[in-house]
């Protein structure tokens, strides 16, 4: 009756150290594929951080045209200036010089037309800034969206590794049992 007891309480183990064997090997699969996710979302990261960098140097470049499209303008704003003044001195001496004065004004009209060929550029350069600025924001969001999914699943692996670390402490609880069994059986042998 003690063997048979025995013996069922021995198959029994066996049983449970199959199952605690095939869920290690499930937690150790599930295990490999969230470090596989993890490098994946890393990848994601540096492709966005990258595509973040560009869109900064664009942005840089789009501000040193904007410099260079304001010192025009102030240039062209100073030229102005000047020629008005010379068109004063020019209807002082109106008599005289008269053809003079009709090729400053062509001058002033070539010069309007390129100060408004340049404001143009200069709307198309702020709208392509704002542009990017959107971008910049959304790249930060999924970013930020990144990050959160990798704290998320660096908390389930901490959780899959206090699993799996119980789990491997009732093992040696039940091999111990398991050994204490089989002393007592060998006793009961001799």
């Amino acid at each position: 009756m003690e063997s048979k007891k025995l013996h069922q309480t021995m198959w029994n183990l066996d049983n449970e150290k199959e199952k605690y064997a095939r869920d290690a090997s499930l937690a150790n699969s599930k295990y490999y594929m969230c470090l596989e996710q993890v490098k994946l979302k890393n990848n994601l990261i540096t492709k966005l951080q990258k595509k973040n960098i560009e869109a900064e140097a664009r942005l840089k470049s789009s501000q040193n045209l904007y410099e260079a499209v304001r010192s025009d303008r102030n240039l062209y704003a100073k030229n102005l200036v000047e020629a008005q003044d010379e068109i004063a001195e020019l209807k002082m001496k109106y008599k005289i010089m008269v053809q003079q004065i009709n090729q400053l004004k062509e001058e002033i009209g070539m010069k309007d037309t390129a100060k408004q060929q340049e404001d143009a550029k200069f709307s198309n350069f702020v709208k392509e800034n704002q542009k990017h600025t959107k971008s910049i924001s959304q790249i930060t969001a999924q970013i930020e969206s990144s990050e959160d999914m990798i704290k998320t699943q660096e908390n389930d692996i901490a959780r899959l590794k206090y699993v799996i670390s119980e789990a491997e402490a009732e093992k040696q609880k039940q091999k111990k049992d398991y050994e204490m069994v089989i002393c007592e059986r060998d006793i009961l042998g001799t």
